[in-house]
């Protein structure tokens, strides 16, 4: 590890696992910061987070509710919902594999009748129907979608908006945007 050695103190814990709504994890994170800033050799004023994907929409709403936090890193992080992050990826990815932009719609149309349906806007039916149009298509893992929507998980977060608890978004005078290493 390259931070110890430079005088930072690392406490590194992974998510509990697939689906764990971002409450939960921000509890856990703020945990972790709390133990941290209570033990004797760590400076509490300089108690910070670094949140990677999932973690940098968590990182921020966890500062947004504990003075603890003096800093954030952000790395994978946007600044939309989870569901609008999962259509633009999967439709990049399907591009990067060499797919065209025609599947790249398609992969967006059927994950949207999916989040329809999680979202209890549509019948299972009809989200099933939407997935057993392309299941067996090539690209089809590239959706990140189960064949069968009886399998599919709760997602409670997948309309969760960055925005408000965002540093950024609120001109605080705890903010500080640093340069961009080249």
């Amino acid at each position: 590890m390259t931070l110890p050695p430079r005088g930072i103190a690392v406490a590194r814990f992974d998510r509990r696992g697939d689906d764990v709504p971002l409450d939960l994890q921000v509890e856990d994170a703020m945990r972790v910061v709390d133990e941290l800033a209570a033990r004797p050799d760590i400076d509490a004023e300089r108690v910070g987070l670094w949140g990677f994907s999932q973690g940098a929409w968590v990182a921020p709403v966890a500062a947004s509710r504990s003075t603890k936090i003096r800093f954030l890193v952000l790395l994978a992080s946007t600044g939309v919902t989870p569901a609008e992050q999962m259509l633009y990826g999967t439709a990049k990815h399907a591009r990067m594999a060499g797919y065209g932009e025609d599947v790249a719609d398609r992969i967006v149309r059927v994950r949207q009748t999916v989040d329809e349906f999680r979202r209890g806007r549509v019948p299972i039916a009809t989200a099933q129907a939407a997935v057993d149009a392309v299941k067996d298509e090539a690209w089809f893992p590239l959706a990140y979608l189960p064949p069968k929507m009886s399998d599919i998980g709760v997602w409670p977060d997948m309309d969760f908006d960055p925005a408000p608890s965002c540093w950024c978004c609120r001109a605080t005078p705890r903010v500080r945007m640093l340069p961009a290493v080249p």
